[in-house]
């Protein structure tokens, strides 16, 4: 997960401020791209920086 996270609903809403890939400070204030990873049941959000990031840390799952 992300190095830094605030959560504003403990229930349903976080909001990322660094990218998964590379650290990158996102503007949550806007859109950006973000990915699911399903474990045992628990779900995470990984949240990118643009679309290249997301893109590059999808296929070195895939490896």
């Amino acid at each position: 997960m992300s190095e830094r996270t605030e959560r504003a609903d403990t229930s349903t809403r976080q909001e990322y401020e660094v990218c998964t890939r590379c650290g990158s400070v996102i503007d949550t204030s806007d859109w950006y791209p973000i990915a699911t990873d399903r474990i045992d049941g628990s779900v995470t959000l990984h949240p990118f920086c643009d679309e290249t990031c997301k893109d590059a840390w999808l296929d070195g799952q895939d490896a």
